[in-house]
């Protein structure tokens, strides 16, 4: 037939069926058996690798060895055996229990732990890799706090109580003049006093005879006790000053003034500038006095009023309800002394005798 002589026929090449199966049977055991074995290998690298990139001791102990020293593990183990593992530059031993990849932290100060390296311990220069996991520092030993204890003090003892003093309660006060109706009596360390005759009352007016005879010491004593006076007043006092003759002269004009220092400085010098002359008459002085409204006014002379009476009288007029005490002076001479006891006595005052230095006591 023409078809046979145009299909070459190879007898060589031709096998059964049976036989086909027979050959693939050991290459797939083959494939197989070396498969495993490469999946074997290959596992065994990743192992080898985790143990380089942790540098702990071994497999089972991966929380274990973290001492002083660090190196890569020389043991060997894996799967679910008990393997074991030991760092062998490391200070510090760990050991894994129960193949359950728990282990044992190492005593000891806390370090961190270098790159992965040799087996020597000196790291590579080529690339690392940190390790998945991060291993907690060993905690060290708990170190209790400073306690403080406080006591409260004791209170402090208290002071002792110191009572003041009592006052002391001296002599009441004397009268200085002769016994008379109204005496203002002693002042008592307050008030106000004037050649020995002591009051109360602090707004004052002082009346001092300037006539022709009282030329001398008299009149430079009667000025220095005027300025003794002054300085001796409280500072919450008023004061004014008159020198009369057949007229007179005031300080200031018109009214009182303070009793502090800047006035009193003032008044001293007013009074050395004071002259003597003429007669002796006081009693437009006394009247004027008496409308300033003082408390006490101390009226000094040496003589006779020219017109005692009409003095008398223009006193009493001017200090009906006797508001102002007027103390009266003789001074040196006592010659005036009936007329000025008759004045202190319609007017709550006081009288005294002022002898020259050197005179007899006065009786």
């Amino acid at each position: 037939m023409a078809y046979a002589d145009s299909v070459p026929i190879h007898p060589e090449n031709s096998t059964a069926p049976g036989e086909d199966e027979a050959l693939c049977e050991p290459r797939e055991r083959a494939s197989a058996i070396l498969g495993i074995v490469a999946a074997f290998v290959l596992g065994l690298c990743v192992v080898l690798a985790a143990i380089l990139a942790g540098g702990v001791g071994g497999l089972g102990g991966a929380g274990g060895g973290s001492g002083r020293g660090y190196g890569s593990g020389n043991g060997t183990g894996m799967g679910t055996g008990n393997g074991t593992g030991s760092g062998v530059d490391g200070h510090g031993s760990g050991a894994g229990t129960d193949a359950n990849g728990s282990g044992q932290l190492a005593a000891g100060p806390d370090e961190v732990a270098p790159p992965p390296g040799t087996p020597d311990g000196t790291a590579t220069a080529g690339d690392t890799q940190a390790p998945e996991s991060v291993a907690l520092a060993p905690a060290g030993p708990e170190i209790e706090p400073p306690k403080f204890g406080f006591t409260q003090p004791d209170a402090p003892p208290s002071p002792p109580m110191i009572l003041p003093a009592p006052p002391s309660v001296g002599a009441p006060g004397v009268p200085t003049g002769r016994p008379t109706r109204g005496g203002s009596g002693a002042a008592g360390g307050t008030g106000s006093e004037f050649m020995g005759v002591k009051s109360v009352e602090i707004n004052v007016v002082y009346v001092i005879d300037s006539s022709g005879s009282m030329q001398g010491d008299r009149f430079t004593h009667a000025k220095l006790e005027l300025k003794r006076s002054i300085e001796r007043l409280p500072s919450n006092g008023s004061f004014a000053l008159m020198f009369f003759n057949h007229i007179y002269n005031v300080f200031p004009p018109g009214h009182l003034i303070p009793a502090n220092a800047t006035n009193k400085a003032a008044a001293k010098r007013w009074i050395e500038e004071q002259g003597i002359e003429g007669g002796t008459d006081p009693t437009d002085a006394m009247v004027f006095a008496l409308s300033l409204k003082p408390g006490a006014i101390f009226l000094m002379t040496d003589g006779v009023f020219e017109n005692h009476q009409s003095t008398f009288n223009e006193i009493k007029r001017n200090n009906p309800d006797r508001k102002t005490s007027v103390n009266t002076i003789a001074f040196y001479e006592r010659t005036a002394e009936q007329e000025l006891k008759a004045i202190a006595a319609a007017n709550r005052g006081d009288y005294r005798y002022v002898p020259p230095p050197g005179a007899a006591p006065v009786p």
